[in-house]
């Protein structure tokens, strides 16, 4: 697999999957599945950023850190917006809404600033990676202090389109051979021996044994 062959899978996928499902929206507008897109479109992204910034060496995977480094390096060139915020998208839209079923407000300084979230499905024109104070007070339901409110607009149908974007000229780069081979070792697991993986292990010794190989048709 070349390396563009692996970026062409992640784009026909993001173009089939959330693009469809952007043409259905637009058919039936009255109804935005604002949680589904984000847990459609982040990972995407954060896939990219594996094929872009993973080493052999890494003793962890840095799957938000590379995702940070993503969206400032190459979103940032489409919107400086992505460059200047691109710590708070990740906190706030893609680790959320991965781990919990709701988007949060980030509380700063014992809650003298809260930034929370604006979300809309629009596009051309309208804010996309923007701050703006707002003068409402926010305050911090366990402590009860109160602070400035900032809104973060993040508008998911240019996130779309900027992530298209980004493949576009990703497609055009050769990084010799590495994003292929890369995207080739996702396709297998090798079980190790973290506790989800052992409990894996119990299924599979658990499971009838083949006594004989049938041959392939």
């Amino acid at each position: 697999m070349t390396d563009r062959d692996a970026f062409l899978a992640v784009k026909t996928r993001l173009n089939r999957d959330v693009g469809g499902l952007i043409e259905l929206i637009d058919k039936e507008p009255t109804f935005v599945p604002f949680w589904a897109l984000i847990r459609a479109l982040f990972p995407i992204a954060e896939s990219i950023s594996d094929l872009l910034y993973f080493r052999e060496s890494d003793d962890v995977r840095k799957s938000q850190e590379f995702l940070i480094k993503l969206l400032r390096e190459r979103f940032g060139k489409i919107n400086p917006g992505y460059t200047q915020y691109a710590g708070v998208l990740v906190v706030m839209y893609r680790h959320s809404l991965t781990h919990q079923d709701v988007l949060r407000a980030i509380l700063y300084q014992d809650a003298h600033i809260a930034v929370a979230w604006a979300v809309s499905f629009h596009a051309h024109g309208k804010k996309h990676v923007e701050m703006e104070m707002v003068g409402g007070k926010y305050e911090d339901l366990t402590t009860g202090n109160q602070g400035q409110t900032a809104h973060l607009f993040f508008d998911l149908r240019q996130f779309y389109l900027d992530l298209d974007s980004v493949l576009d000229v990703l497609l055009k780069e050769d990084f010799g051979g590495k994003v292929g081979k890369r995207y080739q070792e996702w396709l297998t697991y090798r079980l190790g021996n973290s506790k989800s993986d052992q409990e894996a292990r119990k299924d599979i010794d658990a499971m009838p044994k083949v006594t004989q190989l049938l041959p392939l048709s």
